[in-house]
């Protein structure tokens, strides 16, 4: 596997996605009808489980301890639906400290 190309892990290792319909289930769903911080949960600790060989050669290669890759692996996934990543922020009409920020002006 090269770490400097990831671009088909999510493919070779068929990840669970987190999309739009998790997003409402996670904040609209009453956490006694199997939503909530609990829906959340699960998704990231069955993301980790999954994903726990490609954690623990990439802790390995950058001489990471595996649990700390673990929970940053933990913490980011799921939250914002996947498409997120693919917007483009800048286009949008920012002003002011916001679109400095994104633009590093």
């Amino acid at each position: 596997m090269n770490l400097n190309d990831l671009s088909s892990c999510s493919t070779m290792t068929k990840s669970p996605v987190w999309g739009v319909m998790d997003v409402l289930q996670w904040k609209l769903t009453p956490e006694k009808w199997g939503g909530g911080v609990g829906y959340i949960q699960k998704f990231k600790d069955s993301w980790v489980i999954h994903n726990r060989q490609i954690i623990k050669f990439a802790a390995a290669e950058f001489k990471l301890p595996a649990e700390l890759l673990t929970g940053v692996c933990w913490i980011e996934v799921g939250g914002d639906p996947n498409f997120i990543d693919s917007v483009d922020l800048r286009s949008g009409p920012l002003t002011g400290a916001a679109r400095n920020m994104l633009t590093g002006i």
